[in-house]
């Protein structure tokens, strides 16, 4: 089985999560590894509106390093250069029953939550470019850089998420937008999701800043609908 590991986001956990992917995955499976990252790293953001993060250098040489046995091709986005040059944000309709109107959860994480996640998917959209021949691998996997995977059995599968740890009662779903997997058709659209974003809000009335609900609905009912499982037994945390 040949497999396709597409690490996207900030890498400013890395250190902490290289010697579990190495174990579990990279020496575990026939793997290649891509990834797409800023060149600068931010502090996690825990809280609604919290501008101004310092930034921090990525030493791109250690990476680069780590990964030389499996990498296969790698991109450092310039975050000044992004910000210059960044897609307009997405403004809220005056409608009825608008999401930003009538829903609590969508109000209180607002302009804000929607273009983070904008900018995350916009960084894995750009990862596809650099796999190079996505359809010679049997499966292709997008992971985030600060995910520890302690245990995951690869299956056949069109589309595959894990079982979220986050408590059913806070999102209202099982899914989670960690990472995923599955074969190359089916992770063409997942990888191309930021292109659908602006389109779900508009059309569908969709929360665009409910990671793990949008995703979902994304896969599962937008355009093509995709088939997908939810794996509840992968073992993995966040730092």
């Amino acid at each position: 089985m040949k497999i396709a590991v597409v690490l996207t986001g900030h890498c400013r956990e890395f250190e902490k999560t290289f010697d579990n992917f190495k174990k579990n995955i990279f020496e575990k499976y026939n793997t290649d590894v891509y990834f797409n990252t800023w060149d600068v790293n931010q502090h996690s953001i825990n809280s609604v509106g919290k501008f101004n993060l310092a930034y921090h250098k990525v030493d791109k040489e250690s990476l680069i390093e780590k990964l030389s046995p499996y990498l296969k091709n790698y991109n450092f986005e310039n975050w000044e250069e992004y910000e210059k040059n960044r897609y307009p944000n997405i403004g809220f309709i005056e409608r009825e029953n608008d999401v930003f109107k009538v829903n609590q959860r969508a109000i209180y994480h607002g302009s804000y939550y929607v273009e983070r996640i904008r900018d995350q998917w916009w960084m894995v959209k750009k990862a596809w470019s650099l796999i190079e021949n996505p359809y010679k691998y049997d499966i292709i996997m997008r992971v985030r850089f600060d995910m520890l995977i302690d245990y995951i059995q690869f299956k056949k599968a069109k589309f595959v998420v894990p079982k979220s740890t986050i408590e059913f009662y806070k999102i209202e779903t099982e899914w989670s937008d960690y990472f995923a997997y599955g074969e190359p058709d089916a992770m063409y659209k997942y990888f191309h999701m930021f292109n659908a974003i602006e389109n779900m809000y508009v059309d569908h009335n969709i929360d665009i800043t409910h990671a793990e609900q949008m995703h979902e609905y994304y896969m599962k009912n937008y355009a093509n609908k995709i088939e997908s499982f939810i794996d509840s037994e992968i073992k993995y945390s966040k730092i």
